[in-house]
C-alpha cells in the first residue's frame, strides 16, 4: 500500500487491444492516483508510439516483460499480454508487487500451484480482470437462477 496522496507507480506488460483501448486510457484518466512508469511490449514500434504518449522514457521501455519486472521501480503490474501469464505473475508476487492480470490466469495446475506459493505470504494481491464480476446484469442472473434451482437447473441462457 502507498502512502496517501502518492501515486501508484504501474508497469504494463502487453500492449495488445485491450490495453491499448481499455486498460491505459483509464490508468491515465486517473493520473491523479497513477503513474505509467514502465511499458513492455514485443513491438518496437508499438513501445515507441505508446511509451511517448504516456510520458514513458526511452530507458522503461522494454522489449521484454521479465526484464521490466527484473528492473523494478514500480508499485504494482498490469499484465496484458497474450497466453498464460503464471509465470509473470508468480514472478511478481514474489517482488511483493500487486497484479492486475488480463485472462488467461494460467494454463495449467502447475502454473495456477506456482501462484498460490509466491502468493503464499500475503505480501501482494493478485486480481483477474474479469469485468462481469461486477456487472449488475449478472448479479441479478444469478439471483434469478438461485430462485429457480441454481446453476444446475438452467441447460442454457443467452444473452443479448
Amino acid at each position: 500500500m502507498t502512502e496517501a496522496g502518492k501515486r501508484i507507480r504501474i508497469a504494463v506488460a502487453g500492449l495488445g487491444v485491450i490495453a491499448r483501448t481499455v486498460h491505459l486510457p483509464l490508468l491515465q484518466r486517473r493520473s491523479d492516483l497513477f503513474d505509467i512508469v514502465a511499458l513492455s511490449d514485443l513491438s518496437p514500434s508499438r513501445l515507441s508510439e505508446l511509451g511517448a504518449r504516456y510520458g514513458v522514457e526511452p530507458a522503461r521501455r522494454y522489449a521484454d516483460a521479465d526484464e521490466m519486472l527484473a528492473a523494478g521501480g514500480c508499485d504494482a503490474v498490469l499484465l496484458a499480454t497474450s497466453g498464460s501469464h503464471g509465470g509473470l505473475a508468480a514472478e511478481a508476487l514474489r517482488q511483493g508487487l500487486p497484479v492486475l492480470c488480463e485472462k488467461p490466469l494460467a494454463y495449467t495446475g502447475a502454473e495456477a500451484d506456482q501462484l498460490t506459493a509466491a502468493s503464499a505470504s500475503g505480501a501482494a494481491a493478485l486480481m483477474v480482470g474479469y469485468m462481469k464480476q461486477y456487472d449488475p446484469a449478472v448479479a441479478e442472473a444469478a439471483r434469478l437462477l438461485d430462485g429457480i434451482g441454481g446453476a444446475a437447473a438452467v441447460h442454457a441462457v443467452e444473452v443479448t
